[in-house]
């Protein structure tokens, strides 16, 4: 949008103005392309991690989607995200890593830090997709059982859920109210410090 739609990306941005600081902005699935950046060549890895910073400043914005196929994850956790840690650089320092195919969760960790201090790049993988109605893509949870699901997360972990892009908005909004008092939503920023 940033280079074939500035106009509706400004839109986008003024609605989001008059949300009090509650909406929050990441780059699409891969960043700057849909593409996996795990299975690029070391010298495209570099190259597009300058357009992920580049199109991080545009969107004013420092965080991204992630997506890698199923056993690219070590290649990307090896070679790609620590090209973001780079102290001489700046853009990108959270990561919502999605797998393709999505039915096959990530193993590991809830999320990964790579470098140290304010040079620290952050990937989480989510807790689950969820696609109200949509089986193909995700849980199909009503906002209801989506709340109960995430009500039952440890005490004090660290989470985040793939919510796909054609979820109803009324049903994130509805899933956010029948959340227990202990649950917080926070920004992608806040989630990554």
């Amino acid at each position: 949008m940033t280079d074939f739609s500035p106009a509706m990306l400004r839109w986008y941005y003024s609605q989001a103005a008059r949300s009090d600081g509650r909406d929050w902005f990441v780059m699409p699935p891969s960043g700057q392309l849909y593409s996996y950046p795990g299975a690029m060549p070391d010298e495209t890895q570099a190259a597009y991690r300058d357009l992920m910073d580049h199109y991080a400043q545009v969107m004013d914005t420092t965080g991204s989607v992630h997506w890698e196929w199923v056993l690219q994850w070590q290649r990307a956790y090896d070679t790609y995200f620590p090209r973001f840690t780079d102290p001489s650089r700046s853009g990108v320092t959270s990561f919502f890593m999605n797998q393709v195919p999505w039915m096959f969760p990530i193993v590991g960790p809830a999320y990964h830090i790579f470098g140290e201090g304010d040079n620290s790049v952050v990937a989480f993988k989510p807790a689950f997709n969820w696609a109200p109605g949509v089986s193909s893509a995700g849980k199909t949870y009503t906002p209801q059982e989506c709340a109960d699901h995430i009500n039952k997360f440890d005490l004090g972990s660290v989470q985040y859920i793939y919510v796909l892009g054609y979820t109803d908005p009324q049903d994130v909004f509805d899933m956010v109210d029948l959340l227990d008092e202990h649950v917080e939503i926070v920004s992608h920023e806040e989630l990554a410090s």
